[in-house]
């Protein structure tokens, strides 16, 4: 039967009572009534999905997302002195790149001490590295940092992943495929051991962001 036919009959009885349902003639009383079942399956794996999203954001993201941005908060400090050295070492650097652009020879050693006037050598090595730390490489470096509290935090949702990638009833229209697929392989996942065998960028789908 065409599904807007299917939905039609769930509409007529879910809008009747049962004695009328009774007195319908075979065969439309066993399609109404499967239509009513199919209905109201459809109706429980929404609503089942609402509540794992309602799950997922107050016991997950939303924790996740307070906590990164918490941890991040808290670096600031670190990342601010050690900007303002490198920026006051980049200053040093870039007045002797000048000088060297209009034909002055580059003496290394005043280079180097004109930068040691702003910091020791140690100084601005752990400036550097504490950069490299706060800043990773990526440009999401958000999302990123995002991501490894997300980790650390999906063991309240984590029994929820095999009954759902498990669901017989879990469907998807074409453009929802690729999540579904997605939705598929967290069992996998959240039985591997990261250490072991860490997520491949292979194994990410960039579609699904």
């Amino acid at each position: 039967m065409p599904p807007n036919r299917v939905a039609a009959l769930a509409r007529f009885g879910l809008a009747s009572k049962a004695p009328i349902l009774v007195a319908l003639a075979e065969p439309r009383r066993t399609a109404t009534l499967l239509a009513i079942t199919r209905h109201l399956d459809a109706v429980a794996i929404d609503d089942a999905l609402d509540l794992f999203a309602l799950l997922m954001a107050t016991k997950l993201i939303n924790p996740a997302r307070r906590a990164s941005a918490a941890e991040r908060l808290a670096s600031l400090p670190r990342l601010e002195r050690a900007s303002r050295t490198l920026a006051m070492v980049n200053r040093e650097l870039f007045t002797a790149l000048d000088a060297a652009a209009t034909g002055a020879a580059v003496d290394v050693a005043a280079v180097w001490a004109a930068i040691e006037r702003v910091a020791p050598r140690a100084q601005i090595a752990g400036a550097l590295a504490t950069v490299e730390e706060l800043v990773p490489d990526d440009d999401g470096s958000a999302e990123a940092a995002m991501r490894v509290v997300l980790a650390e935090r999906y063991r309240p949702v984590r029994p929820f992943l095999g009954l759902l990638a498990e669901s017989v009833s879990l469907s998807a229209a074409s453009g929802g495929a690729a999540v579904l697929a997605a939705v598929k392989t967290l069992p996998e996942l959240a039985a591997r051991k990261m250490k072991l065998k860490p997520l491949r960028p292979a194994e990410i789908d960039a579609r699904l962001g």
